[in-house]
């Protein structure tokens, strides 16, 4: 019949011969039932057959274009499963001891309480998730400072050009390898620093299209979605800004003072050795300031020091303060008591 047209009630004829209970997935399995439909297929004409390779293709292609959540995105987007390789010493220890990772919880005093015990584990597991919110602050405020300076170095240079990061690298990496409390070798100082560059070229633009609150405000999802550069770009990038200004992000900015404060903290890193960048040029006029940060005159030695707002402290709870001096020892002269050198390789 493979030749013959096959016809509603040829095929009802057909189908008369199958439990009508079963499922049409369980007659794929029967030879007899697959070689039914691959004569009908065959019956039909060169045109009709490409109808219905169209109808598959057409198929395939709206489950391929499906859409996956966030978060299967980003799990999709991991390429390498490793140990961080800053807890490989503090692995070490755990392997050799493994309730040294309890030690905040006091585990060898056997005669404590399970409520002693979670009660401790309480208090520690939510001080590690305000330092978790905490540090997300801080190191973008860190990353943000190394391309305010990358900046600074070259000059008001506003794009990360291989000169700009030679640049950087020239004035930098020999503080940095000589200085006895950093043991990272050369390639890794320079991956680092190029590395940390662009997270800040990536936050600046951020900030660029919202204001510098947004160092404190936009949410704490994965730091690669804000800082890879493949992952918002062109109008994605535009999209997701809008969707923050719409949620209120610049008015929320503006009534916490978030933007002025975030100038204030940048400023405090970076005005004191504005200085040092001036004199190595060959010009007559002083540098004049970027845009994204003001130059006060007089301003006090650097002190980065962050306190986390309201929303990351409880009442049970000690408020967290992390205090980051840059500043230095003045030097001999009083006309200039700090640089950038000083700051990286202090005596």
């Amino acid at each position: 019949m493979s030749t013959d047209r096959y016809t509603v009630g040829s095929l009802i004829q057909q189908l008369e011969n199958y439990d009508e209970r079963q499922t049409l997935e369980s007659l794929l399995e029967r030879e007899e039932f697959t070689s039914l439909l691959h004569g009908i297929y065959t019956s039909l004409s060169a045109e009709s057959k490409s109808t219905a390779q169209e109808m598959f293709r057409k198929t395939n292609v709206t489950k391929k274009k499906r859409t996956k959540s966030t978060a299967l995105v980003i799990i999709l987007g991991i390429h390498n499963i490793a140990l961080p390789p800053s807890i490989q010493t503090q692995y070490q220890i755990w392997k050799e001891n493994p309730s040294q990772l309890w030690r905040a919880l006091d585990g060898q005093n056997s005669e404590q309480s399970i409520e002693v015990a979670a009660i401790e584990a309480y208090l520690v597991a939510q001080h590690l998730r305000l330092r978790q919110v905490y540090n997300v602050i801080l190191w973008r405020f860190y990353v943000s400072f190394f391309y305010q300076l990358a900046l600074l170095l070259g000059h008001g240079q506003k794009v990360m050009t291989n000169n700009l990061h030679n640049i950087l690298y020239e004035r930098l990496v020999k503080a940095i390898t000589q200085s006895k409390k950093i043991n990272d070798d050369i390639t890794v100082i320079k991956a680092n620093l190029q590395l940390w560059v662009a997270a800040g070229a990536r936050y600046n633009k951020i900030c660029t299209a919202l204001d510098k609150g947004a160092l404190f405000l936009i949410p704490q999802i994965p730091d690669d979605v804000w800082e890879n550069p493949n992952s918002l770009k062109g109008a994605e990038f535009d999209e997701a800004m809008s969707h923050l200004r719409s949620l209120g992000i610049m008015t929320l900015s503006d009534q916490l003072g978030a933007d002025n404060l975030a100038n204030q903290i940048l400023n405090s890193a970076l005005d004191p050795f504005r200085w040092d960048v001036v004199t190595t040029l060959n010009v007559n006029q002083p540098i004049e300031p970027r845009t994204s940060f003001s130059i006060e005159p007089g301003a006090p030695a650097a002190n980065l020091s962050i306190e986390p707002r309201s929303s990351f402290s409880s009442s049970s709870t000690q408020p967290m303060t992390s205090a980051v001096n840059i500043s230095v020892e003045p030097r001999t002269s009083t006309v200039k008591p700090n640089s950038i050198s000083s700051l990286l390789n202090p005596t």
